[in-house]
Formats: C-alpha cells, sequence, structure tokens
C-alpha cells in the first residue's frame, strides 16, 4: 500500500501503528488531505513532509516525536498547532511557517530551533526559551504579530531575555522582539529582522549603547509612531520620527509620522519598507540618493514629488504601492526600475 492509499475519503491519513519515520515530501502539496492521525511510535517527521498542503486542518504531534524536519508543514494555513511534546529536541527551518499555534510555547527539551520555524505563525502570545537550547535560526519567530512575552531560563548559556526582547547571553545582541519589547540598555546591535512586522509596535526608543543595525530592523513594522534615539547615542540620532546616522545624512528607517529632515542625503535601503500607513512624504532636496526597496509596499502611498537633487533611486523603491497615483520629476527615466507601474509619471 502506498502512502496516499492511506487517505480516506474523508481526506484523513491514518498513519500505522509501528511507523517511527514520515518520509521526506510524502504529502507534500497534497490538496486532499484534511487531517493526519500518527501513531506513538513516530519519532521522526521528515523534510517536507506536509509542506504546502493547503487543506489540512489537524494534525496532533504525538507524545515520543523527537525531530520535526525542515519545512515538514510549512504553509498548512488552517492548521491548528494545539501543542508542543516534550520530547521535541530538534526543529527544523521554515517547519511550521504560517500555522497557527497555541497562545504559549514552552520548548522544554528543544535544543535547536531552525529559521523562519514559526515564521508568520499567528495566535502565539508568549515563548519560554529553556535551559537546553543551543541555537536559535535567523527569523525563527519573523512576523509572529501576536507575539508579546519573550523569556529564556536563566540556565541557559547561550541566549537571555529583557525587556521582553532575546538576546544573546551578554545581552550585546538583539535577536528577536515583541509588541512589547523595550531594548534594554548595554545592547550593541539589533540584528536583522529584529522587529520586522510586528505591528502592534506603536514606538521604539534606541538606547545610547547601540552601534549596529542590520538591514530592515524595522521594516513592515505598520503601526509604528515613534522612533527616538538617546541623545547620548555616539552613533545614531534621531529627528522627525526617523532613526538617521549621526550626522543626519543617512535616514535608516521611518514610520508613518516620519517628517524627513532637511539635511538627509540618502534614504537608506528598506528604510519605510511596509510601512501600510504611510499616505504622504516629502523628500527635501539634499537628498541625492533612494536606495533598494526604500518605500517598498507602502500601500498607503498616493502620490511623491523626487527632488531635482535625487540622481538614483534604488531597485524595487517604489514595488508594491498599489495606489501611488503620481510620482512627479524632472527626470522620468530616473523611475524606471522601481517597480512604480500603475503611478503616472509626470515631469516637473
Amino acid at each position: 500500500m502506498s502512502w496516499n492509499d492511506l487517505i480516506d475519503k474523508n481526506g484523513t491519513a491514518v498513519i500505522p501503528d509501528g511507523t517511527e519515520e514520515i518520509p521526506e515530501n510524502v504529502y507534500s502539496h497534497c490538496g486532499i488531505l484534511k487531517s493526519v492521525i500518527f501513531p506513538s511510535s513516530v519519532r521522526v517527521i521528515g523534510r517536507h513532509a506536509f509542506d504546502s498542503c493547503g487543506s489540512l486542518e489537524s494534525a496532533v504531534l504525538p507524545d515520543g516525536l523527537v525531530e520535526v524536519g525542515d519545512y515538514a508543514f510549512r504553509l498548512c494555513h488552517r492548521l491548528n498547532i494545539s501543542h508542543l511534546p516534550d520530547s521535541v529536541v530538534k526543529i527544523g527551518d521554515g517547519a511550521f511557517d504560517s500555522c497557527k499555534l497555541p497562545e504559549s510555547l514552552a520548548f522544554t527539551n528543544v535544543t535547536e530551533i531552525g529559521g523562519a520555524a514559526f515564521n508568520q505563525c499567528w495566535g502565539l502570545r508568549c515563548i519560554t526559551i529553556p535551559a537546553c537550547t543551543k541555537t536559535i535560526g535567523t527569523f525563527a519567530f519573523h512576523s509572529c504579530k501576536d507575539l508579546e512575552r519573550i523569556s529564556v531560563d536563566p540556565d541557559n548559556p547561550n541566549f537571555s531575555a529583557s525587556g521582553n526582547c532575546l538576546l544573546s547571553k551578554d545581552g550585546k545582541t538583539l535577536f528577536q522582539d515583541c509588541n512589547t519589547s523595550v531594548i534594554p540598555d548595554g545592547v550593541e546591535e539589533i540584528s536583522i529582522g529584529a522587529f520586522t512586522d510586528m505591528s502592534g509596535l506603536k514606538s521604539i526608543s534606541i538606547p545610547g549603547s547601540v552601534v549596529k543595525f542590520e538591514r530592515g530592523s524595522f521594516m513592515e513594522c505598520y503601526g509604528l509612531e515613534s522612533i527616538t534615539v538617546d541623545p547620548g547615542n555616539a552613533n545614531y540620532k534621531s529627528s522627525g520620527n526617523c532613526l538617521l546616522s549621526k550626522d543626519g545624512t543617512v535616514l535608516i528607517a521611518g514610520c508613518r509620522d516620519s517628517v524627513i529632515p532637511n539635511g538627509v542625503k540618502v534614504i537608506g535601503k528598506c528604510a519605510f519598507r511596509g510601512c501600510q500607513a504611510l499616505e504622504r512624504i516629502n523628500i527635501p532636496d539634499t537628498v541625492t540618493e533612494i536606495c533598494d526597496d526604500a518605500f517598498h509596499y507602502c500601500r498607503s502611498l498616493r502620490s511623491i514629488t523626487i527632488p531635482d537633487s535625487v540622481k538614483s533611486i534604488g531597485h524595487s523603491a517604489f514595488l508594491y504601492c498599489y495606489n501611488i497615483e503620481e510620482i512627479r520629476t524632472g527626470n522620468p527615466e530616473i523611475v524606471k526600475g522601481t517597480g512604480a507601474t500603475n503611478a503616472k509619471i509626470v515631469k516637473c
């Protein structure tokens, strides 16, 4: 009997008793699968085993499960993961991408959480990292819009938590935030995507200790209204609700209420990306460069005027700005390749 023969007319697959491993790709992109019943013997769910099963609604992970492979349940949008068994040790890259999760997850014996393992998972409000966790991949909890609390066992030798932020053990690197995060003093580096897509985040204050932001640290925080920087910070400052280089020439990140200050020369990569509530922005004539993806997915933006001072606009700078009706510029050629396909280009 093949694995597909296990699916009955109601879309339920009953995995036979004694099965220890679900093979890779076994039900990947299976549109008729609605539920899976695992026996207690299952120890490993293979890579892509249920990847993109769009109709899958029920799959209770069995006690005794040790490993969930890369992308095992990715894009199972209807699937509600009710609990994570205490026996699980390894969670692969993208394993539960876009699934619904319980409000709280305690990774009791998990030593490894893969990159994007819980990307865009909804329902999750609280995560607790135990002492045994050794690695947490990039974007592990990316775009978990409901996340409110992050805690780490004090005995964990690799990670710590403070201000509802996931940090390195020494507290110098911030890996993940949530909707209630406050960046602690002592943080020096904000990792890529640390604050990405936190719709409930309204304000952010950068302490004086921060020396480095990775690209796109605050992109798609469409509820963000306020950005401030401690005046004692030697590397960055804030003005007009914008995060700027200390000399004020580079705009690193903006928000819905930003006013770009005079003196800014470069609007950085992904500076306003995903700022969905941004309706209008004035670009001062000190700006000479607009970098890649600067206004990507600013879907409320209606019009924009590009001053003659701007000599280059990066790739996809206005991509997915669906409602932008008009771009006024003295050099229409400069707008080509920016993704502004719906906008009327007006030479002025």
